[in-house]
């Protein structure tokens, strides 16, 4: 009895949004549909075939325009769960104010000519005389201004390092 070997491939799924998904689709279309009106590559005549790609290249290309499109139409038709719902963190003393219905929609400003630091320590002195008179956004700058002047525990540091890491570019 003889063993065939068989040729191991390793597969990986990377996690995308329903976004990237369709830009990955839409770019992965185009440029198939270009791949295909050119030609093979033919060893015999490689001077006629410089721009051509291999029959294996083709046919991976084809197979990830399969792929992407069919985890687009069953994300499109809700066929297909997410694998994962990404949040981010929110520190417990705004989600606190946020469900006591404390103003979130307000939006601090700097003031003409101020740097960020002179206005998160004005933030910070209007918190620690009055933190109910706070926007959120001012609560926000009162934490960056107690977080870069070692005004807080430890734990508190921790929690502020985990919120801004997961916000978009913040601080």
């Amino acid at each position: 009895m003889t063993k065939t070997k068989t040729k191991t491939k390793h597969k990986y799924r990377p996690a995308f949004s329903e976004e990237e998904v369709e830009v990955l689709s839409t770019i992965l279309l185009e440029a198939y549909l270009a791949d295909m009106k050119k030609p093979l590559y033919n060893p015999k005549h490689p001077a006629d075939s410089t721009h051509a790609f291999s029959p294996e290249y083709k046919l991976i290309h084809h197979g990830l325009v399969g792929k992407i499109n069919t985890l687009r139409t069953k994300i499109a038709n809700n066929i297909m769960p997410p694998a994962y719902t990404t949040t981010k963190y929110k520190d417990p003393a705004i989600e606190m104010l946020d469900s006591l219905g404390a103003p979130t929609e307000q939006v601090a400003t700097l003031a003409k000519g101020e740097s960020k630091e002179v206005y998160w320590k004005r933030c910070y002195e209007k918190y620690i005389q009055d933190p109910a008179s706070c926007t959120v956004p001012e609560i926000e700058a009162a934490y960056e201004h107690m977080y870069l002047n070692d005004l807080m525990t430890t734990e508190e540091m921790v929690i502020h390092e985990g919120s801004t890491s997961d916000s978009s570019g913040a601080s």
